[in-house]
């Protein structure tokens, strides 16, 4: 039988322009009851409802920003190990990792990012509109059940600093997995969070967004591709500055 929580959450979609960081005004409901959904009643929530998503502003203190891996390591093109148990070391990590997504201004980083070949990403695609108000959302062996629709839009990553490009993916997904509480939860997202959940996800699985560009668009990144591969040294480790 399905024991899975359901997490009732209601945030905006941006329609983010990742590489240029540009926020339209406009803003809808994306998140709604995955239960709710699948019974055809699209009832939503208010995002200042209880949640136990980690706080960020009350993060243990000592959390360290870990250094980026860049395109060219191979840690990034390797598929990550599930997680079998949420140990203490496993939960400063992913302090660390909150820490480190807010650090470089991004809206997820999975764990392959920071040399870590785990299950894990977090995300927070409506910070850097919400006047900073953080609220970072741990998958831990995520699956997706569901993708529906599809849209292009403009994707950049840490990992590949300085290309952005288009990139088709799925319009609304249904994903479950486990939170930082070792709690089972499953979200439908539509918009930007449905798209850092598929980028953060690719990463897993040893996938980077520039390997699901037009060809054209592949040969017109691959000098700058090269340059950056080439920074790799003799380990095959590419720490971004």
């Amino acid at each position: 039988p399905d024991n899975y929580m359901t997490m009732d959450v209601i945030g905006y979609c941006f329609m983010m322009q990742i590489g240029n960081n540009t926020f339209p005004d406009r803003t809808e409901p994306i998140f709604k009851n995955l239960d709710s959904i699948e019974n055809r009643e699209e009832v939503l929530i208010s995002k200042d409802c209880e949640s136990t998503h980690i706080d960020a502003s009350t993060s243990i203190d000592g959390d360290k920003i870990l250094d980026i891996r860049i395109y060219g390591d191979k840690v990034l093109r390797q598929v990550a190990r599930p997680v079998k148990e949420i140990t203490p070391e496993i939960e400063q990590f992913i302090q660390n990792l909150i820490a480190t997504m807010y650090e470089k201004d991004g809206v997820g980083l999975a764990a392959p990012q920071v040399g870590k070949p785990l299950r894990i990403f977090v995300v927070d695609p409506f910070w850097v509109q919400e006047n900073g108000k953080k609220t970072p959302l741990v998958f831990i062996n995520p699956e997706f059940v569901e993708f529906v629709g599809n849209e292009s839009n403009e994707e950049g990553c840490l990992s590949i600093p300085d290309v952005f490009e288009n990139v088709n993916r799925a319009k609304k997904v249904k994903i479950k997995g486990t939170n930082e509480k070792g709690e089972k939860v499953k979200y439908i997202a539509e918009g930007l969070f449905s798209r850092s959940l598929q980028h953060e996800y690719d990463h897993l699985e040893g996938i980077l967004f520039i390997d699901k560009i037009a060809s054209i668009k592949k040969m017109f990144n691959k000098k700058k591709l090269r340059e950056i591969q080439e920074s790799t040294d003799k380990n095959g480790i590419n720490i971004g500055k």
